[in-house]
């Protein structure tokens, strides 16, 4: 998955924030800092995916979600302002954790431990 490469050398190099764009999706994708759960925890936040049109349906967004989840290095996985309903439902049924106390559109993590 072209993007997962791209995301690899987003986590390995300098910058805090990013595009990644391949002809399949668009991800903003920050290096962050949320306080989750009593704690401040480092975060991979993806701020924003869009799935060209042509894959829309397919499980890319969910694919590339899933798989940048693995492979980072930080303690949380965090998904800004869901506004599709049915990414919000995939999330929710994929153990994803709605940040409590968010008013719609809402917000998701996940831990890595």
């Amino acid at each position: 998955m072209e993007e997962i490469t791209k995301l690899k050398e987003f986590l390995n190099g300098k910058l805090r924030n990013v595009w990644i764009t391949t002809k399949r999706l668009s991800v903003y994708v920050r290096k962050g800092h949320h306080y989750i759960n009593g704690k401040m925890n480092d975060t991979l936040d993806i701020a924003n995916i869009s799935v060209n049109k042509k894959y829309m349906g397919k499980g890319i967004g969910m694919k590339f979600v899933n798989e940048a989840h693995e492979i980072h290095q930080y303690s949380l996985t965090y998904i800004e302002n869901v506004l599709n309903p049915s990414f919000d439902e995939k999330l929710r049924k994929g153990g994803w954790t709605i940040i409590t106390g968010n008013i719609e559109p809402f917000c998701y993590f996940k831990s890595k431990i």
